[in-house]
């Protein structure tokens, strides 16, 4: 038989955690869970009905986007914002993996711009198109999986890290005034 820990909630060394990484004053906490006379210790739901919604809010995408991305009911992710229903881990892995791939890709585009170099000769710099809507961006971007407002917010915390970037409209798509 193994040894089981002691007490309800198993005080155990901090672990790396996205939330403290991202700046957010956060702990660890840890739950303990029996099955068949073996213990097992699993960080539990960190993220609070707060951070889930700054989560959604700093990709910039609706409660829309958000619930059909996560397989769920808009009044689902409502609810979780509110703080009625508590959050899942399979839920926050979800949206910590959405932040992490934002990050991945405003680091991507930086990247990228310094090492091509500008595009602009007249300015020195470069001029990235962001879309005025979601018909527009999937005009341009047809197996796009983010949405337009994401895409904007990416593109403007690449430009706070590149000064030299201008944001422009992307010319519509609009097939009805032709």
């Amino acid at each position: 038989m193994s040894e089981t820990p002691s007490g309800e909630d198993c005080a155990l060394p901090v672990v790396f955690n996205p939330w403290q990484a991202r700046g957010a004053l956060h702990e660890e906490r840890w739950v303990r869970i029996q099955f068949d006379e073996v213990w097992d210790l699993r960080p539990s739901v960190t993220m609070t009905a707060a951070e889930f919604r700054v989560a959604r809010e700093r990709l910039n995408v609706s409660g829309e986007w958000l619930a059909a991305r996560l397989g769920v009911a808009l009044r689902t992710v409502r609810r979780w914002e509110a703080g009625a229903s508590p959050l899942n881990a399979g839920v926050e892995r979800e949206v910590l993996a959405l932040l992490d791939a934002t990050e991945a890709f405003v680091q991507s585009v930086v990247q990228t711009l310094r090492q091509e170099g500008p595009d602009d000769s007249r300015t020195g710099g470069w001029q990235l198109l962001v879309f005025l809507d979601d018909a527009t961006y999937f005009a341009h971007h047809p197996d796009g999986e983010w949405s337009a407002s994401w895409h904007r917010a990416a593109m403007g915390r690449v430009a706070e890290q590149v000064p030299e970037v201008s944001l422009e409209w992307a010319p519509s798509h609009d097939t009805s005034a032709s």
